[in-house]
Order: C-alpha cells, then structure tokens, then sequence
C-alpha cells in the first residue's frame, strides 16, 4: 500500500514539473512572438499544453455542484466553496495580441493599433478613429440570478437553467484600455479624424457580457453580450475628447461639422455599409446605437435582444490555474490571460 502510494505521488508529481515547465515555454514563446497567438512556437507549446491538461478534467459546470446555487446567490464572490479548483473569477489581464480584425501595425511604442469601428462592433463613430491599445482585462464574477435587472439581460433559451438552480451567471466584461493616435506625420490623411490630435488622448471602452457553462460540454462557456461604454480616462483630456467626437454619434456630417470646432475637417456620414450594419444591428439584437455624448463625454450603446445560447456563441477552457487561464472561441481565436495579483 505504501509503495502504491509513493508511486502515485511520484507520478504526480513528474506531471506538475512537466506541466510546469510546457506553460513556462509557451509564456516565453508568448513573449518572444510580441503576444501573437498564431506563431509555430506558441502553437507547438499550446499543443503539449493542451495534452497535459486534458488529464485534469476541467469542468466549467462542477464547480456550479460544488457550490450550490443557494450559497452563489447569498455570497456571490466567495470562491471558497470551491478551493480545491482553478476559479474563472477575478480579473484577468490579457498578454496575447488584441484579436480585433483589421490591425493598422504598430506604434512607435510598439502597440497595436485599430480603427474605433473595428474595434466597438461599429457602434460609435467616427469608426476610422485610429487607436493604439494599451492592455485589455476580463473582469469575471459570479452574479446574484436575484436581480431581475441581471436576469434580463440573459438571453430567454438560458433563463430556465438559471432558475432552476442549474447554472452559475457570471459576468464576462471586455474592457480595453486605448489611446487615439495624434497623426504626427500625416500618414492617415487630411481628411482623418486623427488629422488635428495633437497627442495621444486617453480612453476606456467597456463591452458588457456574460458566461453560463454549456450542460452538454465539460470546458465550454456560453458567452453573450448586452452593451457597452466608451469614455475618457483622464478628465484634464476631457475637452480635447469631445472635440475629437464632436458632440455627435449619429451619422450625420452638418452635426459632426459645427461641433467639432474650426481645427476639425468635416466628418462625413456613415457609408451604406456603415448604415446597413447599424441597422441590422437595431433589427436583430434591438441595439440601441449611440445617439449623442453624455456631460462627461461618455457614449454607451444596448443590445435589447442579446444573441445567445448553448452551441451558439462560447469560449472552450483550454487551460486553467490560478494565475494563467487559456480560452479559444467558436471561430478559434485565442486568449492568453494571467490573473491580476490580489483579485
């Protein structure tokens, strides 16, 4: 019985060195690529990564068991019902590249950069805005299924589970940390909205989501999302922010023109393509597009009918422990995030 014993330790412990030392070369491989998630070296270290860690039978839906709905509901950020298991919740820090479409190369402080329509799903304009972005985190908490406010925005195929004391709610925010680029050289064009910055200008974009774990799937998050936020990060940026956005986010040029100020050129409409999206969006998720800029600068969109359900639109756990968690999507876009210390 002894022997059987220490075998089984020694075994286990050969697995936690290796897995150790698979996760060390694919964090190096992470560093060495600049965060870029399809190069061979990261992909070669993701697939030993992903062998070993099938063996630990991750499964979202058991740590729901292993605190009972009663107790999520009462204590909806105490974690401590299930110790023993890597837990989803806290903040998380993103070291892979941004997965935005479309990437404008980089800065010279070698940040990647994006158009604000690319990078918002096309909800606020002007959408050829360059940005740069500083760090993206996914803040992820349990959520009391109590607050009708919360259960409203669960899409109707999900709320019986929720009810029924079979699934845990949690939140699943994207919040990207970002800068308008001043266009110091005049690549981007006269006619650019970053034309007349005159220096990075600090903001914050917030996509409001959530996670249920899928019943039929052991690792697999179905995710959905309900709106979001845009808004300055420093106020002593605040004026120069509104001037960049000029006072108005409805498409419409004579607008855009007289509040953007005598150094900004006109802002042309949205393109067909611009306004066959928007409208899409109003018909199918029941959007509500940004329409002006609160006091403080912020805009904010909704999605009244969020899209969503087991099968549809989820993230698979790859990897997972208490400082590192690995997500893939539906369409095979990777995440790489390390837990913020103390969250």
């Amino acid at each position: 019985m002894v022997r059987s014993e220490m075998a089984a330790f020694l075994k286990q412990q050969r697995y936690r060195s290796e897995l150790q030392q698979t996760k060390t070369a694919l964090l190096h491989a992470l560093q060495m690529t600049g965060g870029d998630v399809t190069a061979e070296p990261f992909l070669h270290a993701l697939k030993r990564l992903r062998g070993l860690y099938k063996r630990s039978g991750l499964d979202c839906r058991r740590q729901v068991v292993s605190a009972s709905a009663s107790a999520a509901a009462a204590a909806p950020n105490d974690t401590s019902a299930s110790a023993s298991t890597p837990q989803l919740e806290g903040m998380w820090l993103t070291l892979s590249r941004p997965n935005f479409h479309d990437c404008l190369g980089l800065n010279e402080q070698r940040e990647y950069r994006y158009t604000l329509g690319r990078m918002s799903f096309g909800m606020y304009r002007p959408t050829d805005l360059v940005c740069s972005v500083q760090g993206t985190f996914n803040p992820v908490h349990r959520v009391d299924v109590q607050d009708l406010d919360e259960v409203e925005s669960v899409p109707r195929s999900l709320r019986k589970e929720l009810y029924e004391g079979r699934a845990l709610l949690r939140t699943y925010n994207i919040v990207t940390a970002f800068s308008i680029e001043p266009d110091y050289d005049g690549m981007l064009g006269e006619n650019s909205p970053n034309a007349t910055v005159s220096r990075p200008i600090r903001g914050i974009m917030t996509t409001y989501g959530y996670i249920l774990p899928d019943p039929s799937t052991p690792n697999r998050l179905s995710v959905w999302f309900t709106g979001g936020t845009v808004e300055v990060d420093d106020e002593d940026d605040a004026d120069e922010w509104k001037r960049i956005f000029g006072g108005d986010t409805t498409g419409t040029a004579a607008g855009a023109a007289a509040d953007a100020g005598p150094m900004a050129p006109p802002r042309p409409g949205p393109s067909l393509s611009e306004r066959a999206k928007m409208l899409a969006a109003k018909l199918l998720l029941g959007a509500s597009v940004p329409h002006g800029m609160e006091d403080d600068g912020s805009m904010s969109f909704q999605l009244k009918r969020p899209v969503g359900g087991h099968g549809s639109t989820y993230v698979d756990t790859i990897y997972l422990d208490d400082t590192l968690r690995i997500m893939q999507g539906h369409h095979g876009s990777l995440y790489v995030m390390a837990r913020v210390p103390g969250s």
